[in-house]
């Protein structure tokens, strides 16, 4: 035993001494404590883990190799990367959440890490279908990045100006390469950066091919960011064009208002928005009120949802609020949630 450990130690130590390395835990749960609708369903509990993760990242003193891996739950993900010179770096793995993904305010920046748990409607409106069940979601606007098992290519020649290549690995080579992802990204001075970004589908499926416009600080108050997406599909007679925005406003030091919407220019025509003003009372307790709505043709869905987060913004912290949303006004039924949960980080 003694000499099992003594390999270890050595084992850490020589990873140490190669690596720069970072490791950190987190666990996310929540209880929701009631449940249920204005049709008289019976009254439901749930409870959840939602994050159970460990992750570590490293790198060797020059910089030119170094990698990062996650394991959650049952799942497990990592890359590592070669970077030959300043201007390349070349990664093989995967990562969920997403490489070069344009969307900031849109995406899970709006709730933050209330996003992971279910005192917020978390991911609802971005990759589930809308809160509503209407189908589409605010990333139809804004490129996600990308997140599957492949390799990726980042070429920066200049400081304002890069591109990235991304190919998605498994199953046949052909059908990989039509579900490439190339993005050209340009710095404005100090004002923001643009991008243009093609996604593929694969074949017969086409892709989307996505125009980003993101500015922070602007007026000091206002951070913004303007995304549009365009499906690219073969003998498709009307291609719907999404229009998306997401934008915080810093009124003051304790006072801010986050705003995101998507219009789907489409016959239907389809809306989801999302306002959310937030007050910080102190450094460790903030009261947020979500709110919004959706349309889809004629049917109206809309969503209440103050919540309140107690511990630092980004630390570990207790969560609570309340949910009172409906998919359909006109058929006046209305669904609510009492959910807690904790945030613990390590």
């Amino acid at each position: 035993m003694k000499k099992l450990i003594a390999i270890s130690v050595m084992i850490a130590l020589v990873a140490g001494a190669a690596f720069a390395v970072d490791l950190k835990g987190e666990v996310h749960t929540s209880a929701t404590l009631m449940a249920g609708d204005t049709d008289g369903s019976d009254l439901e509990t749930a409870g959840g883990m939602h994050r159970v993760r460990l992750e570590g990242s490293g790198e060797s003193d020059d910089g030119q190799f170094g990698g990062w891996l996650r394991f959650d739950g049952g799942d497990a993900q990592g890359y590592g990367f070669w970077k030959p010179i300043q201007e390349f770096k070349l990664i093989v793995g995967k990562f969920s959440d997403g490489y070069w993904g344009k969307n900031g305010y849109s995406d899970w920046m709006f709730y933050q890490t209330a996003t992971d748990v279910p005192v917020t409607h978390g991911g609802d409106n971005l990759w589930a279908g809308s809160i509503y069940g209407f189908g589409f979601t605010i990333r139809d606007a804004f490129y996600a990045g990308f997140g599957e098992l492949g390799f990726s290519m980042e070429i920066k020649p200049v400081d304002v100006f890069g591109i990235n290549i991304a190919v998605p690995m498994g199953g046949n080579l052909d059908d990989a390469f039509l579900k490439l992802h190339a993005q050209v990204n340009f710095l404005i001075g100090d004002i923001g950066n643009a991008s243009i970004i093609y996604q593929g589908k694969g074949k017969d499926k086409g892709g989307v091919i996505f125009a980003y416009f993101g500015a922070a600080g602007l007026g000091d108050i206002c951070d913004l960011d303007f995304g549009i997406g365009v499906p690219v599909e073969k003998d498709a007679d009307k291609i719907p064009i999404n229009i998306g925005l997401g934008t915080k406003f810093s009124i003051s030091d304790e006072f801010a208002l986050k705003l995101r919407f998507v219009i789907k220019i489409a016959d239907p025509l389809g809306v989801l928005a999302d306002v959310m003003p937030y007050y910080a009372f102190n450094d460790s307790f903030r009261g947020y009120l979500s709110l919004g709505f959706g349309l889809n043709d004629e049917t109206i869905g809309l969503h209440v949802n103050p919540y309140i987060e107690v511990g630092p913004e980004w630390g570990m912290k207790f969560l609570a609020g309340v949910k009172f949303y409906s998919s359909d006004l006109d058929a006046g039924i209305f669904n609510f949630a009492v959910p807690i949960a904790m945030h613990v980080s390590f």
